[in-house]
């Protein structure tokens, strides 16, 4: 499971089975988090404006892959370590809804030959 992205030791002393099923827990609910990300910063962004919206999408994202980063090891937490890895997840998930409120304010201000096309 190493290509898929797991920090070194989270998931060690887990079984293969166990393995697996928390990897693919952690991608579903980051893939479900996404409409979640897109329903509540998308009504955001109407009210509070985009640019406000895309710097916290931004900053939470930020903060879920960085936290991904510092989650302790298997041997540290036990099954916990799997549980804070899926919640940062879903912290991605929610966040990576950036692509949205960001589009629109870049048309609007590019260029007048650029804009609409």
């Amino acid at each position: 499971m190493a290509p898929l992205g797991v920090p070194l030791g989270v998931l060690s002393r887990a079984g293969s089975v166990h393995g697996c099923a928390v990897q693919l827990l952690r991608y579903f609910v980051a893939f479900l988090a996404r409409p979640v990300g897109a329903v509540v910063f998308g009504h955001l962004g109407d009210r509070i404006g985009r640019k406000k919206t895309l710097v916290a999408t931004v900053l939470l994202m930020g903060v879920g892959t960085v936290g991904v980063g510092l989650v302790p090891g298997y041997t540290t937490l036990g099954p916990a370590s799997a549980v804070i890895l899926v919640a940062l997840r879903i912290v991605g998930g929610i966040a990576l809804v950036v692509s949205g409120p960001e589009r629109p304010a870049c048309m609007e201000s590019g260029p007048a030959r650029a804009v609409g096309s």
